[in-house]
């Protein structure tokens, strides 16, 4: 990449109409937040993870046995 590398990432973020950071999504952010806002993020944190474990639960299991193995 030549030095003017912020022209060129300029241009090919207009050429594809990227209008958003994917890397935002990857870690939670690095602000300063209340007590009561990351209490709150830990108490939905742990929902979904509960409704994660949940599902994972309740899912059919496929075993050697399952018909779906059996010879035709």
């Amino acid at each position: 990449m030549s030095r003017n590398y912020e022209a060129e990432i300029a241009a090919f973020v207009r050429f594809r109409g990227i209008t958003r950071c994917p890397t935002a999504y990857v870690a939670p952010a690095q602000g300063v937040s209340s007590e009561a806002d990351r209490v709150a993020l830990r108490r939905r944190a742990n929902e979904f993870e509960m409704a994660r474990e949940e599902r994972v639960r309740h899912r059919p299991r496929l075993s050697s046995r399952s018909p779906q193995f059996a010879a035709n």
